[in-house]
């Protein structure tokens, strides 16, 4: 039997962020206690087979989320994202930029 501790107090916040394409969701989630965060990738249900979505069941009921994809970052990794991911939308802002 699995038995979760339930908190009353949210020990994270968590950000949701929808692809363009409508197939996935990127979870940020900052621990609140520790210095790290998490992003997982959630994807959308498809056309899936009966025997992909009972494991998802049963990975959902025995984890409590349904991700399958998850990275953690402690602090300076974090940073080095956050840079990177600047960097990326200046140059995108550039680029749109001159296209007009």
């Amino acid at each position: 039997m699995i038995r979760r501790k339930i908190n009353k107090e949210p020990a994270y916040d968590t950000e949701y962020i929808q692809c363009d394409c409508l197939c996935s969701i990127v979870a940020i989630t900052r621990f609140l206690d520790e210095s790290e965060i998490s992003l997982s990738v959630y994807d959308k249900p498809g056309n899936e087979t009966l025997w992909w979505r009972i494991r998802k069941a049963w990975r959902l009921l025995r984890t409590g989320t349904p991700d399958t994809q998850s990275v953690l970052l402690d602090h300076d990794e974090a940073i080095r994202l956050r840079d990177t991911v600047s960097t990326m939308i200046k140059a995108m802002e550039a680029n749109d930029g001159n296209k007009q």
